[in-house]
């Protein structure tokens, strides 16, 4: 069985979720973060339990999986934002820290990201979003 590359010769490891290789995709990673906490939040504070889930797996012990079919609602429109939000900025090395091939966000440049992302997707928004998705069980 052979791999399957990317245009560029990326690997499908590149592009998980976790352990970002790539300044992007931790960017990415944070934001999604910072909106899933909130997430989990409002719907504990709604009475429900954020391990129930309907699409993602729930039979994994701790996961969130209800907060993360409620992040799926947010991820297009946050995921367009950032690129946007990133795009316009210029970054240096200095905002990045490596950690054994794992690039995570430094101090200042995490805290702007979870600014921008959490000004992209209020609590309002995630409340009838949560509301949407409940009610169609």
């Amino acid at each position: 069985m052979t791999r399957r590359n990317g245009a560029h010769g990326e690997i499908a490891s590149d592009f998980g979720a976790r352990n970002a290789t790539r300044p992007a995709n931790a960017i990415l990673n944070y934001a999604y973060a910072v909106i899933l906490g909130r997430i989990t939040r409002a719907i504990i504070g709604k009475g429900l339990d954020p391990c129930f889930g309907f699409l993602h797996d729930s039979r994994k012990q701790g996961r969130v999986s209800l907060s993360y079919d409620v992040l799926e609602f947010h991820r297009p429109g946050l995921t367009r934002a950032i690129f946007e939000w990133a795009s316009a900025r210029t970054f240096v090395r200095s905002d990045f820290g490596d950690f054994d091939g794992v690039i995570r966000l430094e101090a200042k440049l995490a805290r702007d990201v979870a600014a921008f992302a959490i000004k992209m997707v209020p609590v309002k928004t995630i409340v009838e979003s949560i509301d949407d998705l409940i009610s169609m069980f």
